[in-house]
């Protein structure tokens, strides 16, 4: 029995399906489903980049005085992007830094 269930599955994921080509036609879907996608608007990828994702540097801990205004404006940008303020400030402070590699501080 559980072999079977194991073929039944293996076979599903076997079916190639074209559900993401923009002309794509969905022959088989009942007509409210085919309605539904023909209404239906493509939307932007909202998913973080991998670079996003990705730690590619050690990270280290400090400790950093900062005015109160500038903390709640990370804060809340981070939550709205589901992130931590510390990741937030850091990809601002390391964009600046790459932005700005060739300044010289003296």
């Amino acid at each position: 029995m559980e072999q079977e269930c194991g073929e039944n599955k293996k076979n599903i994921m076997n079916k190639k399906t074209t559900y993401y080509d923009d002309d794509a036609r969905y022959t088989d879907a009942p007509s409210d489903v085919e309605e539904a996608f023909a209404r239906s608007v493509r939307i932007k990828d909202f998913l973080p980049t991998p670079e996003f994702l990705e730690r590619k540097t050690k990270k280290e801990q400090v400790a950093v005085l900062l005015d109160s205004d500038i903390l709640a404006f990370f804060r809340k940008y981070a939550q709205k992007e589901h992130t931590t303020y510390q990741n937030v400030m850091s990809r601002v402070l390391k964009n600046y830094a790459k932005d700005n590699a060739s300044l010289r501080i003296e």
